[in-house]
């Protein structure tokens, strides 16, 4: 970014200071995600303190003490249930000990969904990839629905509207009065939709997120619900700071808008 359609009447300073802050927000999206999903993530667990599966091999209970550190129980039942303190555990790491009671939300659940989630929406902004919308109705009629995933790239040009309205100049409905901006026409009667090669690419750091999720539940470190929140938080996160950054998906520029916007100073 940019690319070679690009003016050489632009200088190539202005050119470098796009590109440097298309990186430098770049960053600060993906700063504000993680340290977002940190914060909340990391007060949840101060304030719930909920127990590990593996809470009780962290504890390594004395369990000839039992009685000692009983608290309560449920006597009627046929071997007994006792609840004891946590003063009953023998685990002389204080740290490990203490982790063991913040189970809920997962950490690094929210951690890889809030920075991977928002390294896909990067991706899938910069590569113009969105769903292309194409409305059923004819081109000439006045239709708020009917625009391009991708206007940018469309010519800047009247010629497009030209076009069009020499094209439907003889259909019957050309007579009805139109505000459509015929540079907002569909993507589809424009190019393709986006090559799924790219789809998957987009999707590669969300994939790994989900991976570190699903690793957290079967090496035992987290509930279910713990690892759902985690991840729900990290790509709420993820979102809220890529909108803040940069434009939505539905906008579908990419590359192209900087270029333009180059193009334009």
């Amino acid at each position: 970014m940019p690319g070679p359609s690009v003016p050489k009447s632009v200088p190539r300073s202005l050119v470098w200071r796009r590109k440097l802050w298309e990186w430098f927000t770049g960053w600060l999206g993906l700063g504000m995600s993680c340290a977002s999903s940190w914060l909340v993530t990391s007060g949840l667990k101060n304030l719930v303190g909920k127990p590990r599966p593996d809470v009780i091999a962290r504890c390594i209970p004395d369990l000839s003490q039992i009685a000692k550190y009983a608290v309560t129980g449920v006597h009627n039942a046929p071997n007994g249930i006792t609840l004891v303190s946590a003063g009953i555990c023998t685990q002389p790491d204080a740290k490990l000990l203490d982790d063991g009671w913040r189970s809920w939300p997962s950490g690094h659940s929210s951690f890889s969904a809030a920075g991977l989630v928002y390294l896909s929406l990067f991706l899938a902004s910069k590569l113009a990839l969105t769903l292309p919308f194409l409305s059923p109705k004819h081109p000439d009629q006045s239709d708020t629905s009917y625009y391009s995933a991708f206007p940018s790239r469309l010519p800047s040009t009247s010629s497009n509207e030209e076009r069009y309205a020499s094209k439907y100049e003889s259909s019957p409905r050309s007579a009805e009065p139109s505000n459509l901006d015929h540079r907002q026409i569909g993507a589809r009667n424009q190019a393709a939709s986006p090559p799924l090669y790219l789809l998957a690419l987009a999707f590669i750091p969300t994939g790994a997120a989900m991976y570190i999720a699903a690793s957290r539940y079967s090496d035992f470190r987290h509930h279910g619900f713990d690892i759902l929140s985690g991840s729900f938080i990290g790509t709420v996160a993820a979102f809220a700071a890529f909108r803040y950054y940069h434009l939505p998906l539905s906008r579908g520029a990419g590359w192209r808008s900087e270029e333009r916007r180059v193009g334009k100073e």
